[in-house]
């Protein structure tokens, strides 16, 4: 009889959960310390084969020949990624630890090394310009659509990659400040007509200024007004203002056609009005300077004889006085009454009644100078008295 502690032919012994399953009876995948040991080779036996000894080949890896090839293709690897290159339009700002070291500008393959410098390759000359569409407010209160083409530069590139989050949106709140400014102070007519040379270089003059007070490491070449339109609700309006534009501009042309003609001739006849009045004045000044003169020659006379020459002056000038008159002086006769005549013309005397007054020789005599015959009016001798004094009055004044 076999003892109680012999285990039955056709069974398998039982297993140690706790520990490793007997010599010669493991049939399970390697564990993990063996499969450790056997790569680094610490000697682990391999498992057995069903071969016999003989046929079994033993297989050993050499861990120290395999290190340094990876270590030589991470190498080769880490080195290739930090080369490269540069066009003439572009420039590379290099910062090492975070700092910036130096920028590279010179066209070729450059070298840094990765994961120690940091390389950030900026355009320096972008290809297309930057495209702004703004609706602005004219000098005259128009509204007018505006698009600008703005060609810029990159001339410091660490300050417009650290300067600004976004350089470009920077840019173009500076440039549509600046053009609301320009085109604020111009006329609609000056931004719709082909020739915005001024109002282009005043708006980039506007944004050099500002970039200056805030750098970004940008410079603007050209702005250019590559279009100026009206909106669609202000062109039958603004069709209207210039039509009563034209319209004065018209008128205006006109009058100055008018003037160009009338002008000229004014100032002809004003000419020859002022040349009349001097030589008036210098006439009068003349005749002035001979009447002194008469005057001054008859002072000896007039202190030697004062009442000859005072009757004398005063007939001569009652001459020049009544050189011109028609009133008519006659000799009354025998009564010692004297008839004065004062002539009016046919406008007092009707045609049909006027008659000639007969007159003494001292009458005939007079009208006999006249070219035709004259009605005369008889006055009494207060009113001649009253007219011959207001004669008198009147030279005395003089």
């Amino acid at each position: 009889m076999a003892s109680g502690n012999q285990t039955p032919p056709n069974q398998t012994p039982p297993q140690n959960p706790w520990g490793k399953p007997p010599a010669g009876q493991q049939k399970g995948p390697p564990e993990i310390e063996q499969l450790f040991k056997r790569f680094f080779g610490k000697g682990a036996p391999a498992p057995k084969s069903e071969k016999p000894p003989e046929a079994a080949a033993p297989k050993k890896t050499n861990v120290w020949i395999a290190i340094p090839v990876v270590v030589a293709v991470l190498i080769v690897l880490w080195a290739f990624s930090g080369i490269y290159s540069l066009t003439s339009s572009q420039q590379a700002v290099v910062l090492r630890l975070g700092k910036v070291d130096n920028t590279q500008s010179v066209v070729g393959q450059h070298w840094f090394p990765r994961f120690i410098d940091q390389v950030y390759v900026v355009n320096t000359k972008p290809a297309d310009p930057l495209i702004l569409n703004q609706v602005l407010l004219t000098h005259e209160g128009d509204l007018v659509n505006v698009e600008l083409a703005v060609t810029y530069q990159v001339d410091d590139a660490p300050t417009f990659l650290f300067a600004q989050n976004d350089p470009l949106s920077a840019l173009q709140t500076m440039v549509s400040a600046t053009a609301q400014q320009v085109v604020g102070n111009t006329a609609a007519n000056t931004l719709l007509s082909s020739g915005n040379a001024a109002v282009e270089a005043s708006i980039v003059n506007g944004v050099q200024t500002l970039l200056q007070q805030d750098p970004l490491g940008i410079s603007v070449a050209q702005v250019k007004l590559t279009s100026v339109t009206l909106p669609q609700t202000t062109q039958e309006a603004y069709k209207q203002v210039t039509a009563a534009q034209t319209a004065v501009n018209t008128q205006l042309t006109q009058a100055k056609v008018y003037a160009a003609g009338v002008v000229p001739t004014a100032a002809a006849k004003t000419d020859a009005m002022v040349q009349a009045a001097n030589a008036y004045q210098q006439q009068v000044v003349l005749a002035a300077q001979v009447n002194i003169a008469q005057f001054q020659a008859l002072l000896p006379v007039y202190q030697q004889y004062p009442a000859v020459t005072k009757t004398r002056l005063y007939y001569d000038a009652m001459e020049q006085v009544l050189h011109n008159s028609r009133v008519i002086v006659t000799d009354g006769g025998d009564k010692g009454n004297n008839n004065y005549y004062l002539p009016l013309g046919n406008a007092l005397v009707p045609a049909a009644t006027s008659a000639s007054v007969p007159v003494t020789s001292t009458a005939q005599s007079a009208t006999a100078n006249s070219a035709q015959a004259v009605p005369t009016l008889s006055f009494n001798d207060k009113e001649v008295a009253q007219q011959v004094k207001y004669v008198r009055w009147a030279e005395a004044q003089q």
